[in-house]
């Protein structure tokens, strides 16, 4: 009897990791497009911009999403503090990682996710990431910076399998000032263009 309810314990949690990590593939997308719909209207742009917009989809799927589920478990495995159970300390190093270490990692994953959907040539996408890498950063890390006592909370009280969920609604601006970085150029051509035409 007990073996069978080990058995169903392990398969139930497994299931709910399963599930967490399907909500939360399908949540960063979700958040992303919203903030790169966003960030295209503040850009001045009146149409959607249907590579972009798959591009940042695939990102969410494919990098992101998984990115952000793999990386705050593995740091609650490395470094825990959900729940009130680590140390103050812990949850600054885990706050920290998230902004000076994640951040600038997916940025760069995202100019060569997007880069890769858009079609863009990789000795391109490489060109506009040492252009427009430093700014998407600095932008990135000014909004990080706003957020961080959400992040803070969020680190300290909540269930790592809850920490994405409200992370990405924190993000919202986050992505969109990435998205912005990292079509600047092209943004900056396509409006030069327009006017240019007018």
């Amino acid at each position: 009897m007990a073996l069978s309810q080990a058995v169903l314990e392990r398969t139930e949690k497994r299931l709910d990791v399963a599930r967490i990590f399907i909500i939360e593939t399908t949540l960063t997308p979700a958040v992303m497009n919203f903030s790169d719909l966003f960030a295209q209207r503040a850009t001045g742009r009146n149409e959607v911009d249907v590579h972009r917009f798959l591009a940042v989809l695939f990102d969410g799927c494919c990098v992101s999403g998984p990115g952000l589920h793999a990386g705050y478990a593995l740091l609650e495995q490395t470094i825990p503090c959900a729940g009130r159970r680590g140390a103050l300390r812990n949850v600054l190093l885990q706050v920290a990682v998230d902004e000076l270490v994640f951040d600038p990692l997916f940025i760069g994953a995202f100019f060569f996710s997007t880069g890769l959907v858009e079609r863009q040539r990789p000795a391109d996408t490489l060109r506009e990431l040492r252009r427009e890498y430093w700014p998407t950063l600095r932008g990135a890390f000014l909004t990080s910076a706003a957020f961080t006592p959400i992040q803070f909370c969020s680190f300290r009280y909540l269930p790592v399998k809850s920490r994405v969920l409200v992370v990405n609604l924190c993000d919202v601006a986050w992505y969109a000032a990435v998205s912005c970085g990292r079509h600047s150029e092209r943004e900056r051509d396509a409006h030069a263009g327009r006017t240019c035409a007018a």
